[in-house]
């Protein structure tokens, strides 16, 4: 495993897959990700590894797996076309966050969600979450969320659709499943007085 960060500060498009592994390194992606406007230009699949990874707009076709052992910062919103997005570490909302596995309905059975770490807002800034997983679509949150303290809980946390959610002991300013095919489970305390 490297030791260097990896940094991009343009913006990145084109029917590829994008494999990024900094090792000890983190990553640094500063603009939007398959995002321009036009057939092609969305990733087929966005890979990431490192410490800290920093993300903006992603847009694929295929899965999405971040992977860090410090933290996932997000920016917005992350798109695939009926195929998994995965936050594999502690994740930081700096904006509002949406994430959704049906390309805005495309695909209707959409795929999973998971954030497998805490999940928290920055900072005094209350950051919403947006998910839509369609109707085979599972919503898993593997860590605590909005339990890092009080300036850190969410803001309203909407689940558009999923067949199964799981979830542990979630602070936030709301949490509502507007549709589901499956299951939904809390096993934690949900605290929307924040």
């Amino acid at each position: 495993n490297g030791t260097g960060d990896v940094t991009f500060s343009s913006t990145i498009n084109g029917a590829r897959t994008l494999g990024i592994v900094a090792g000890l390194g983190s990553v640094d992606l500063q603009n939007d990700v398959g995002t321009a406007v036009g057939a092609g230009n969305a990733l087929t699949q966005l890979t990431v590894s490192g410490v800290d990874i920093n993300l903006h707009d992603v847009k694929t076709t295929g899965i999405q797996t971040y992977t860090a052992s410090g933290t996932i910062t997000t920016n917005s919103a992350y798109v695939s076309a009926g195929s998994d997005i995965t936050f594999a570490g502690d994740t930081v909302l700096n904006d509002a966050t949406t994430v959704d596995t049906t390309n805005g309905g495309a695909v209707g059975a959409g795929a999973n969600v998971a954030f497998n770490g805490t999940l928290n807002s920055l900072a005094t800034e209350y950051n919403t979450l947006g998910i839509t997983a369609g109707t085979a679509g599972d919503v898993t949150f593997g860590g605590v969320v909005g339990g890092a303290g009080a300036t850190q809980t969410l803001g309203a946390i909407t689940i558009t659709s999923a067949d199964n959610v799981t979830a542990g002991a979630v602070t936030a300013a709301s949490l509502v499943q507007v549709d589901g095919s499956g299951t939904t489970t809390l096993n934690g305390a949900v605290n929307t007085n924040a």
